[in-house]
């Protein structure tokens, strides 16, 4: 960064606009008296960068001249091949104001007016922070001759205090040398490994040998594979088809074992005889007992067909279902539209309020606002009684130093005759007067802030409660058309139950057709 051009306004030593440039200058000498200023240059550069100095990081108000209540600096440097001019104005009682704009050519463009935007376009333009800055370029002048005189280690001293991480460079130095001795360990150990490659390579050589031989062996096996399974799978059936015959062999002898002799055969035929009277005495009474079944089939038959089937039983009972699900429905739907009236009556009121809320607000801000202009006025008057007093006082001042026959001073013409002596204007009383003007204004202003701000709280609320309004209003017809569309759906489902049950209470006519069925079931 070279600076160009600065230029300083109620700035520490300089009451009035001072300009400094160093414009095509490769070397710059700022000599003079103590006191007269030098620091100030170097402080006006700092704060122009940094919004701060070395010697003024925190009460920066400082800065400002004595007999000023602001000052301002424009700082116009070039970086990179680029030209910027950053403006900074600070006031005693009030904001400050921040600039940084780009100078190409003729013209100029805006980067940045806002103080940390500012702050962190010169941190990324310099490389630099405040801090950096202020330890690495405005080096200070008693830290510079210690730095000149002292011994390495002074030296080092000196240096860990201006150059940030200055510290860290001795441990770095030691750290690459533990790195060191550390790799020169490691290489001796490879040096190790690469003798005993040799060894390790001649091993190599025999395990191939020994591999190819194994390899050979392997395709010979795998020729007589083949064969040795096919032999192995027919030995397995011969085994499973002899050990089918032997199970045969036992079932038989087991069954020779179980025939009976003629004795034992003649009580069996005795009895297989009265078994065949008992069966036939049942086959008449199961003969009977389909005919009943035949007539509990045809009851059973009867009651499925009043209800459509027992698919028609089981989409009636569906429909009955669906019709008491349809009348909650419908009274939920209902309650629900009483609540959204209800909140639409609450939010109605609610909005109410806020109108009245902003017609108060508007009315106490229209009354700040003419408070803060008739006192705004009057502080413009104080000050037009000041600036007119003080001009008194100057003329009376300089009639008192007029000679007769001389020339005045201010317009050069020579004095004929002596103005008469005047009273002196009293500043003191104008100045105070334009203090409590000030004063007032000021309060006038904070007051029609207040008042601003509570009549945008009280507009924001009174949006809030018209949008909840709409909403709520929305909700209504939400719920209405919900409640129609439940009514709807009651009235179709019981219009179903009645075709399929017949009228009357729904459940208690599918409990009746349940009934009928299942005790046809059961029959």
């Amino acid at each position: 960064m070279r600076p160009v051009e600065l230029t300083v306004d109620g700035f520490r030593s300089y009451g009035s606009p001072t300009t400094f440039s160093w414009e095509d200058r490769g070397l710059v000498g700022i000599v003079g008296p103590i006191g007269s200023g030098k620091s100030s240059i170097l402080d006006a550069m700092a704060y122009a960068l940094y919004a701060k100095a070395p010697a003024f990081e925190r009460d920066v108000k400082r800065l400002i001249n004595q007999r000023r209540d602001e000052c301002h600096v424009a700082l116009t440097f070039d970086v990179e091949g680029r030209r910027f001019q950053v403006e900074r104005a600070m006031r005693r009682k009030g904001a400050a104001g921040h600039a940084l704009r780009e100078v190409t050519g003729g013209e100029t463009r805006l980067v940045a007016d806002r103080a940390r935007d500012l702050d962190e376009r010169i941190e990324e333009l310099l490389g630099l922070d405040f801090d950096a800055f202020r330890r690495s370029v405005l080096l200070a002048q008693n830290r510079f001759a210690e730095f000149l005189q002292a011994t390495p280690t002074q030296r080092d001293a000196v240096l860990e205090g201006v150059v940030p991480r200055f510290g860290e460079i001795a441990p770095m130095r030691e750290r690459a040398k533990g790195l060191l001795t550390l790799a020169g360990a490691r290489l001796e150990t490879v040096a190790l490994r690469r003798r005993d490659l040799a060894s390790d390579r001649e091993a190599l050589d025999v395990a191939t040998g020994r591999i190819e031989e194994l390899g050979a062996r392997l395709a010979r096996l795998e020729a007589v594979a083949e064969p040795l399974a096919a032999a192995d799978e027919a030995v397995a059936v011969a085994r499973r088809q002899e050990e089918i015959a032997r199970e045969r062999v036992e079932e038989i002898t087991e069954l020779a074992a179980r025939v009976p002799s003629r004795e034992q055969s003649e009580p069996i035929l005795e009895t297989s005889e009265q078994a065949t009277a008992r069966l036939a005495a049942a086959a008449g009474a199961a003969a009977d007992a389909r005919e009943r079944r035949e007539g509990a089939r045809a009851t059973l038959t009867e009651a499925l067909d009043a209800v459509g089937g027992r698919e028609g039983l089981t989409e009636a009972a569906t429909l009955v279902e669906r019709a008491t699900a349809a009348a909650a429905l419908a009274d939920r739907e209902r309650r629900r539209l009483e609540e959204a009236e209800t909140s639409v009556e609450r939010r109605a009121h609610a909005l109410t309020e806020a109108g009245s809320a902003i017609e108060r607000a508007s009315a106490a801000a229209a009354d700040a606002a003419e408070r803060r202009e008739r006192a705004e006025g009057e502080a413009r008057a104080a000050e037009q009684a000041l600036h007119e007093a003080r001009h008194r006082a100057m003329a009376l001042s300089l009639r008192s130093e007029l000679t007769a026959g001389e020339d005045c001073p201010v317009c050069e013409q020579a004095v004929a005759d002596l103005p008469p002596p005047g009273a002196a204007p009293e500043l003191e009383d104008a100045e105070a007067a334009l203090t409590a003007a000030r004063a007032a204004a000021a309060d006038a202003a904070e007051e029609a802030m207040r008042t601003s701000t509570a009549l945008a709280r009280a507009e924001e609320a009174g949006d809030a409660a018209r949008s909840a309004v709409d909403t709520a209003t929305a909700g209504v017809r939400e719920a209405k058309d919900a409640v129609e569309e439940a009514e709807g759906s009651r009235r179709l489902a019981l219009e179903a139950v009645e075709a399929a049950l017949g009228s009357g209470d729904p459940a208690e006519a599918l409990a009746g057709h349940r009934a009928a069925v299942g005790e046809a079931d059961a029959a």
